[in-house]
């Protein structure tokens, strides 16, 4: 079966792999460049900069256009062929002095892989210059790579990583994929909305329990929704025609108990159970975790407010891992251990989306989160463009919208010239008809981002 040969690593804090340059290592008779963790190496070629070198992969450009090097970066395993264009090639293909072309391998029906070992000794290896004696040095990595069945999605180990527990595979971008078969009808997403009112700090308040959703059925009927949270119910007959059909349900919680940054109280969480029955059987159900707070910013004077309180941010850019597949719980625990422990109370998930795991993690440290969004920094004004941004914004925000701490969505990361007058602020419009109870930036600026 045909495909894209995705090939993912899973390693220890500490130990280097030759995954993250993959195309680099087989591009031979030109010059490497360095680079920090933030900005891609990347090559001299035809006696110009690193960042008049372009990169296409499987037809796509994935050039960084500001520091160079190629932003989608496959494993050696998975590269089928590489060439380099030496001169102007033609505007389609890129446009650059020197374009660097890439070539995946394909799915395959069959099982494949191999075995691998790493292993360096310092008895072998040659003497730092001005020393006479081998620096001692003792470095050996092993594992497996693995093409799984049908979709040719390739999983890679290491004993490393197998020693630290846990699933030592991915099998796809995220974690592990699974397959769900549904024979009848099932919950799609859902949003959970709280409206507090009779306010009084942490007593005397109430809170209205807006639940709303889809429910999709394969056979069209009468479906039997309930609801149970904070100890009280609601249910409605839902009927469903042709395809789905939208449900609004509302509970009142009394007194409920807020949802609160650490610094400030309990980051306290509900749990919506939400099930469908037809027939007097259960189809389908959900366990939602969800908070009761409120959140205001002042335009004007820059004021956070969390449930009526004034509060001050102490906050940090997180941008943990390239292969979000390897940000395994351990270590979103560890991360958040190392926040508490600097005072922090807050992060920006810049210019990305992460694993729902972090997410629900920071929910319970009560360590809000400031909601970037994975555009960055210009663009063209092209309508198709606009489309598939808001699409993209609309879904970023369905996928995590019941998260207590999730104060305020960003439009765009580190914007730039007429994107600011025009895209951002279209954008704006797309996330306030989506979330109407969270602040909007338009902006992550380039000045936010300097301290």
């Amino acid at each position: 079966m045909g495909g894209s040969y995705l090939s993912m690593a899973i390693l220890s804090p500490g130990v280097s792999t030759m995954v993250g340059n993959g195309i680099l290592n087989v591009v031979e008779g030109e010059d490497l460049t360095g680079g920090a963790a933030w900005k891609p190496v990347s090559v001299d070629a035809s006696g110009g900069p690193p960042d008049f070198t372009g990169f296409v992969d499987d037809g796509f450009d994935v050039r960084d256009p500001i520091y160079g090097g190629d932003l989608y970066q496959p494993s050696l395993e998975a590269i089928q062929s590489v060439r380099i264009v030496r001169g102007f090639d033609r505007s389609k293909y890129g446009g650059e002095p020197s374009v660097v072309y890439i070539s995946t391998k394909s799915g395959t029906n069959q099982y494949h892989g191999f075995a691998f070992e790493y292993n360096e000794v310092g008895a072998l290896s040659a003497r730092p210059f001005g020393r006479n004696y081998s620096v001692p040095l003792t470095y050996n990595q092993a594992g497996w790579s693995k093409a799984s069945l049908v979709i040719g999605i390739t999983a890679r180990a290491t004993r490393h990583r197998k020693r630290g527990g846990g699933n030592p595979t991915t099998a796809g971008i995220w974690v592990d994929v699974g397959l769900v078969i549904r024979d009848r009808a099932w919950l799609g997403c859902v949003k959970i909305q709280p409206f507090v009112y009779g306010f009084n700090g942490d007593s005397g308040s109430h809170a209205k329990i807006l639940i709303s959703g889809e429910i999709a059925a394969a056979v069209p009927g009468t479906y039997l929704l309930s609801a149970e949270a904070g100890g009280t119910e609601a249910s409605s007959i839902v009927k469903v025609f042709e395809g789905s059909d939208k449900f609004v349900l509302v509970l009142t919680i009394s007194k409920p108990r807020l949802w609160w940054t650490w610094d400030l109280g309990e980051p306290y969480l509900y749990t919506c159970r939400l099930k469908l029955a037809a027939g007097g059987r259960t189809v389908d159900n959900q366990d939602i975790p969800f908070g009761v707070r409120t959140i205001a910013l002042d335009e004007k004077t820059g004021e956070w407010r969390l449930n009526g309180l004034r509060f001050f941010i102490r906050g940090a850019n997180s941008c943990p891992e390239w292969y979000l597949s390897t940000y395994t719980p351990p270590r979103i625990a560890r991360d958040i251990k190392l926040l508490r422990d600097c005072n922090i109370n807050g992060v920006c998930i810049c210019v990305h989306v992460n694993r729902e795991e972090l997410y629900r993690t920071l929910d319970e440290a009560g360590i809000f989160v400031w909601q970037d969004f994975l555009m960055n920094p210009g663009y063209v004004h092209s309508n198709r463009l606009f489309q598939e941004a808001s699409n993209q914004l609309r879904d970023m925000i369905t996928q995590f919208y019941n998260h207590p701490s999730i104060i305020a969505w960003v439009c765009q990361n580190e914007s730039t010239g007429g994107n600011l007058k025009l895209m951002d602020t279209f954008l704006v419009q797309v996330e306030e008809e989506e979330d109407s109870s969270r602040p909007t930036s338009p902006v992550a600026g380039f000045s936010e981002h300097l301290l």
